[in-house]
C-alpha cells in the first residue's frame, strides 16, 4: 500500500497480495441478488476448496494459487495464497494470524488479523445496511472455470463506495469472479478462477514452502492477546462522527505495537460490504509526520494530525471517502 512501515503490518500484507461478464437482458428482483450474497458469504468460510485464479490490478496480471480449509466449531478457516509468477510470495492465514512470506527478500511478516478474510468479499453482521447503500441485482447465468455461476451486480447509490460485478458458483456459492468498479464503470481490479475443485484440503497444503527459520521475521503481534472489541463496549476514546459516507463503527482494537513501541487504536468501519480502517497512533511514533491523501489503484488513504496523534484512514473505497472519515475522527 502507500503507507510505509512501521505502520501496522497489515499495509505490507496488502502489498503482498499485490472478463467480460455476459449480462442477461432482464434483471431479477434485488431480493434474489441479496440472497445470493448471503449464501456466498457463508460459503467463503464453510467450504474446502483449492484452485488457481488470475488477479489484475493497475494493468498488472498475477497468477495465484489458493487452498482453503473450512472453519470448524473449534477454529477459524485457514488458507494459503501463493504467487505463481514474479517474486515468490505466500500469504498464510490460520485462525486470526496472518503471515506474509517473502523468501526472495529473506523476510517474513506476521500479524494478528484485524479485519475480514483475505481475498474474498465478506458481508458484515449489518446485512441490512447493504440495501441502504447499494442496489443488488441478479442478472443471469454464465460459466467461469468450467462451472456454472450466477451473475450479480452490486451498484453503489452514491460516490462514497465502489461497485462490484460478481459471478457466484451455482452449486457451492463460492465467488468465482469479481470486478471492482467505479460508478463510471472503470474496472479497478478483478480476479477470476481459471480452475477450482471442492475436494477436502489437507492442512499440509496450508504450510509455507519456505522453512520459517530461514527468514528474518517482522512480528507485529503483541505479546499479550488482543481482543476485537464490539463497538458498543465501553473504553473507546475515539469516534467517527456521523457523516455522509454512512460507514459505521463495527469494532475496534487497542494494542501495543511491538514495531512502533506505542499504543495503536484501530477502528474498523463498514457499510455492510466495504470496510475502512482508521489507525490512530502517537505523532512522535508514527511513520507519517504530515497530513497527506495518497492512492494506489483502488486503495486510498488520508492522514491528518489531531493534537498529538496521527489519524490514518485507509480502505478500498474512493479517495473522498477516506478523507471524509479521517476528517470526522476525533477524541472525546
Amino acid at each position: 500500500m502507500i503507507l510505509k512501515y512501521p505502520l501496522p503490518a497489515r499495509f505490507a500484507l496488502i502489498f503482498c497480495a499485490g472478463i467480460l461478464i455476459l449480462a442477461g437482458p432482464v434483471r431479477a428482483q434485488s431480493d434474489d441478488g441479496m440472497e445470493l450474497l448471503k449464501q456466498m458469504s457463508a460459503a467463503a468460510h464453510g467450504l474446502d476448496y483449492s484452485g488457481e485464479f488470475v488477479y489484475v490490478k493497475e494493468g498488472i496480471i498475477s497468477s495465484m494459487k489458493i487452498a482453503h480449509i473450512s472453519a470448524t466449531e473449534t477454529r477459524g478457516s485457514q488458507q494459503k495464497l501463493m504467487a505463481l509468477d514474479g517474486s515468490m510470495r505466500e500469504i498464510i492465514q490460520q485462525d486470526d494470524e496472518v503471515e506474509c512470506v517473502l523468501p526472495d527478500q529473506g523476510m517474513g511478516l506476521r500479524e494478528k488479523r484485524q479485519a475480514r478474510q483475505l481475498f474474498t468479499l465478506n458481508m458484515s453482521d449489518k446485512v441490512e445496511n447493504i440495501g441502504l447503500f447499494y442496489r443488488v441485482d441478479r442478472i443471469g447465468s454464465t460459466r467461469v472455470a468450467n462451472r456454472n455461476c450466477e451473475q450479480v451486480i452490486v451498484s453503489p447509490n452514491d460516490s462514497y463506495r465502489y461497485g462490484y460485478s460478481l459471478c457466484i458458483d451455482s452449486e457451492n456459492q463460492l465467488l468465482l469472479s469479481s470486478e471492482l468498479k467505479t460508478r463510471d464503470e472503470e474496472i479497478l481490479e478483478s480476479y477470476k478462477f481459471i480452475g477450482v475443485n471442492f475436494n477436502k484440503v489437507e492442512t499440509s497444503a496450508i504450510s509455507s514452502q519456505t522453512p520459517p527459520k530461514t527468514l528474518s521475521w517482522i512480528d507485529d503481534k503483541p505479546k499479550d492477546s488482543v481482543a476485537i472489541v464490539s463497538a458498543s463496549e465501553p473504553g473507546l476514546k475515539w469516534r467517527v462522527r456521523p457523516n455522509k459516507s454512512g460507514f459505521e463503527l463495527e469494532h475496534y482494537i487497542k494494542r501495543i505495537s511491538p514495531v512502533m513501541q506505542a499504543e495503536i487504536t484501530h477502528l474498523v468501519l463498514g457499510d455492510g460490504l466495504a470496510q475502512v480502517s482508521v489507525f490512530i497512533s502517537p505523532a512522535d511514533a508514527s511513520a507519517n509526520k504530515s497530513e497527506a491523501a495518497l492512492s494506489m489503484g483502488s486503495i486510498n488513504s488520508h492522514t491528518r494530525k489531531v493534537n498529538n496523534s496521527m489519524i490514518t484512514a485507509v480502505g478500498e473505497v474512493p479517495r473522498e471517502t477516506v478523507i471524509l472519515i479521517a476528517e470526522h475522527t476525533e477524541s472525546y
